[in-house]
């Protein structure tokens, strides 16, 4: 029985100014190995730090975007995925993964190069727990017949509550957008044999109970 994937996409655009000075904060640093840079063509530039925690799995932090030719601007001081929350449709308990199981640990699942076509695996503790990758992400302008193409940066991890997987992601657009999103997949929680709060999945009469993320 496999449930149907359902992605959630939450968009935050920022506008990022120039500054005066072209020297990069020098009060920000990350742990050894645990920094991710990439330069676009345009000049533009991401910078962040990362690390693993049990609760919130990955955590980015002191993440810094330039412009061409400009200086580095902190932009977010953390950013990760704070809560999930579980509502069945049959009024059961609601859980809150994040806090009661945590993606991180022994939730984050040791990512393969199949996860990771065309990209770069990142480890921690000898596990491969993100993914980064170099996209195109379309037009940054365009105006009659003049346009720019840009790229992004995306990084992902994947982890596993009971069966359930939850893939969180990450895309920094090379115009200073930051897009991130949440999927859910996996095989049914719980199986009931009412229909009031689910529909029938199998030719044993078993319902699926509904539910919300």
């Amino acid at each position: 029985m496999n449930l149907r994937i359902f992605t959630v996409f939450y968009v935050i655009c920022l506008t990022v100014f120039a500054q005066t000075s072209i020297a990069r904060p020098n009060n920000i640093s990350c742990p050894a190995g645990h920094t991710i840079n990439k330069v676009f063509s345009s000049g533009a530039e991401w910078s962040l730090c990362w690390e693993e925690k049990a609760n919130e799995g990955i955590v980015l932090s002191n993440i810094l975007y330039s412009t061409p030719g400009n200086n580095p601007r902190k932009v977010l001081g953390e950013a990760s995925l704070s809560q999930i929350q579980t509502d069945f449709d049959d009024g059961s308990t609601q859980q809150f993964s994040v806090t009661s199981t945590g993606l991180g640990g022994d939730s984050l699942v040791d990512l393969s190069s199949q996860d990771c076509p065309q990209g770069r695996l990142i480890e921690n503790n000898g596990k491969s727990v993100l993914c980064e990758t170099t996209k195109p992400m379309g037009y940054i302008w365009k105006y009659r017949t003049q346009y720019k193409q840009g790229d992004l940066l995306e990084l992902f991890s994947l982890s596993k509550i009971n069966s359930i997987s939850y893939v969180i992601k990450w895309k920094f657009y090379e115009n200073g957008t930051i897009e991130p999103a949440v999927g859910v997949s996996g095989t049914l929680t719980k199986i009931a044999s009412s229909p009031d709060h689910g529909w029938l999945v199998t030719e044993n009469d078993l319902i699926a109970v509904g539910f919300t993320n």
